[in-house]
């Protein structure tokens, strides 16, 4: 029928089928977006463990592959900064056994603590227990600078380093907690 011979109410009745398509056309451009950016975060993580996988197979220096795996941790994370600490068990002092500094880091977390190793946090230090506990576990947990228990460490991270987020990352060798990203 052409539009000369429909009445008001069917054309209308058409404008708002054609306005219903038009919708559901942005929703499906919408989800399409989403999903291109979700595909292309699974690509940068795949990346990510591909180049970390690589300088494993290709270095027999344990300096190296560390170093190599907290750059693609770092840059997988988009995070300024980023560090592999070892917690040795038996003191438990923690050593900064590698390290990422990335473009937009402050000019706080450009100082490298590369080999700084932190003391006992003491017994008193409650949530620091409490996470290495649950990394011990092989659970990730993160701090945010307005947490209000954060360790007497994170405090310092806030403070000197304007740190807003840390993720922490446990490692596990062969099942034994090792240190953390």
């Amino acid at each position: 029928m052409a539009d000369t011979d429909k009445t008001k109410i069917q054309l209308l009745d058409d404008l708002a089928d054609a306005r219903q398509r038009i919708f559901e056309l942005e929703e499906d451009e919408s989800k399409r977006v989403q999903m291109k950016n979700a595909i292309q975060k699974q690509m940068q993580a795949q990346v990510a463990l591909r180049n970390a996988g690589a300088a494993i197979s290709s270095s027999l220096s344990m300096e190296t592959v560390m170093n190599q795996i907290v750059e693609e941790l770092g840059k997988a994370v988009d995070a300024t900064s980023a560090d592999i600490n070892h917690f040795d068990l038996t003191s438990g002092v923690t050593t900064v056994i590698a390290e990422y500094i990335g473009s937009e880091a402050n000019a706080a977390e450009k100082a490298s603590d590369l080999h700084t190793v932190y003391p006992d946090p003491g017994a008193d230090d409650i949530v620091f227990w409490q996470r290495e506990k649950r990394m011990k576990a092989g659970q990730h947990d993160v701090a945010h600078a307005d947490d209000a228990n954060l360790t007497s460490f994170e405090r310092v991270d806030v403070q000197e380093y304007g740190v807003k987020s840390k993720l922490y990352i446990p490692l596990l060798v062969r099942d034994e907690f090792y240190g953390y990203a």
